[in-house]
């Protein structure tokens, strides 16, 4: 089964990012506002986020997600 990886808030990340070698979908976007977090991650095994944070009450609504990836130092979007 394939992963889908969504990345949350690409334009916050002036870095090269390596797409993962396995099977997967990708998404990304510039940004994600908290009011569209949800709905962006709903079909994610895997998010990927800089900024955008993701809290116990939107977390709730994932079942599907498995991993999150925070592209910074730090973890205290999550």
């Amino acid at each position: 089964m394939a992963e889908h990886i969504v990345f949350l808030d690409r334009s916050t990340l002036q870095a090269n990012v390596r797409r993962p070698a396995f099977e997967h979908t990708w998404e990304e976007y510039a940004t994600t506002s908290p009011a569209q977090t949800v709905e962006r991650l709903k079909d994610a095994t895997v998010a990927i986020t800089n900024k955008a944070p993701l809290r116990a009450d939107t977390l709730a609504q994932l079942p599907k997600l498995k991993m999150i990836e925070v592209a910074a130092t730090g973890y205290d979007v999550i």
